[in-house]
């Protein structure tokens, strides 16, 4: 749990940095790949 915790504190400073960019990722992944320039749709898909 607390891994989990600290990738979301680091996503959450990347949503600081880029709100428009981090802030759909960090809605469907909510990990450390949330920072990784890919389409956030395809990232849901593949979720699934």
């Amino acid at each position: 749990m607390s891994d989990f915790d600290n990738l979301r504190d680091d996503v959450a400073t990347a949503s600081a940095a880029n709100p428009g960019e981090a802030d759909p990722a960090l809605s469907i992944a909510g990990d450390s790949t949330a920072a990784a320039p890919v389409n956030p749709r395809k990232r849901k898909k593949s979720s699934r």
